[in-house]
């Protein structure tokens, strides 16, 4: 059985944020992404990062990735690659 896992609304913004990326064809590393970026920027807060700071941009990073693969493996079923 699968273990079921739940989003933030910051991690679902990044989740989405991978899915364009990877849909657009667009670089797909999130520290070269733009909308990672953006979407990084709008959660700082200007105060040195804590261990709680770094533990949510991981989880960002993560779910970030998890919308990259998700759209890959959705673009290669479609070609028939898969």
């Amino acid at each position: 059985m699968k273990n079921i896992t739940t989003m933030t609304a910051r991690e679902l913004d990044f989740y989405k944020a991978g899915i364009l990326d990877a849909h657009e064809g667009k670089d797909c590393i999130p520290c070269n992404s733009k909308r990672c970026n953006e979407l990084a920027e709008q959660a700082s807060t200007g105060k040195q990062a804590t261990l709680a700071d770094l533990q949510a941009a991981l989880a960002d990073v993560k779910a970030y990735s998890a919308g990259v693969k998700f759209e890959t493996n959705r673009q290669l079923k479609l070609d028939g690659i898969i």
